[in-house]
């Protein structure tokens, strides 16, 4: 069965053509020229052909309005629901034969045919072409495609915003992974801290041990000190009178010389305080050793 007859004049045949080859090239099959077979009616053997036809385009142009077998081939086409009109220059109205109008028709331009004419054909032409039932089916398909379309647009869409989702994730993780760095190193440096402040703590309290066993041997050398002046007193009060008074005891001289022994310890105890001060970082045991080793030295100068 024949999908397209055209119904054209003659000498319209070359603009015709190109029109024809695009329909063929898309899969229909189109009538448009052929010989009447012998011993048949031209208008019958027509006729049957315009029947089997699913659609019939008509070319009206100068030539073809003039020409009373196009305008009738349109009518019987218009009657059966066939008729596609395509002009193929423009036309004046009143030119049409009564019933034809080319208000609806497309016009192919003077440039040819374009791609927006040819789109308008194979709509019309398909239109013609599938039966109900096809159209029917086709109509629901392409409104499952328009859905099918929309929802992968929202999908693309809500992928998108899981990407851009998965990204700003990544970059918390990141971040957080940063700080977590941080966070470690700052651990790790408090407890260094707490370690040496544990080191500085048992060293103060070394320190301070040193210092009072060194306060403790202070006490007993001046208790020593004070057991030998008294012994030093006890002596000087028994010795004979010294018949040179130039010439020193022997008792002046042990007591200068114990008196320089308790000196020289009380210095040296003195100043290792001192020291022992300075490494604790106690300003007031610094200030006390230093006015005892003040006190020491004007003792000494005191004796001289």
């Amino acid at each position: 069965m024949t999908d397209v007859f055209f119904s054209y004049s003659s000498e319209d045949r070359e603009r015709v053509q190109p029109i024809r080859d695009a329909l063929v090239e898309e899969g229909f099959d189109v009538f448009w020229d052929g010989e009447v077979p012998p011993g048949r009616d031209r208008d019958e053997w027509l006729r049957e052909h315009i029947d089997a036809a699913r659609c019939v385009v008509v070319f009206w142009s100068w030539n073809s309005v003039e020409s009373d077998e196009i305008a009738h081939q349109a009518m019987i086409a218009k009657s059966a629901g066939k008729l596609v009109p395509l002009v193929l220059e423009p036309l004046e109205s009143g030119l049409v034969p009564m019933g034809h109008s080319a208000a609806q028709a497309a016009v192919i331009p003077e440039e040819g045919v374009t791609p927006q004419i040819l789109q308008r054909l194979y709509g019309a032409v398909e239109n013609r072409v599938m039966r109900p039932w096809m159209r029917r089916k086709l109509a629901g398909l392409e409104g499952q495609v328009l859905a099918l379309t929309s929802t992968r647009g929202h999908l693309e869409d809500r992928e998108g915003s899981l990407q851009r989702r998965i990204a700003e994730l990544e970059g918390q993780i990141e971040l957080e992974d940063v700080q977590k760095k941080q966070l470690e190193v700052a651990l790790a440096a408090a407890k260094l801290e707490t370690v040496k402040a544990k080191e500085l703590a048992a060293s103060s309290v070394m320190l301070e041990q040193t210092v009072l066993r060194l306060n403790n041997q202070l006490l007993e050398e001046m208790k020593n000190a004070n057991k030998l002046r008294t012994e030093i007193a006890y002596l000087e009060s028994r010795a004979p009178a010294v018949q040179d008074a130039g010439e020193m005891s022997e008792s002046e001289k042990a007591s200068q010389q114990g008196f320089t022994y308790i000196r020289e310890v009380y210095l040296l105890i003195t100043t290792i305080f001192l020291i022992v001060s300075a490494a604790n970082g106690s300003v007031a045991a610094m200030v006390i050793s230093s006015m005892l080793l003040i006190a020491g030295v004007l003792w000494g100068l005191v004796l001289r």
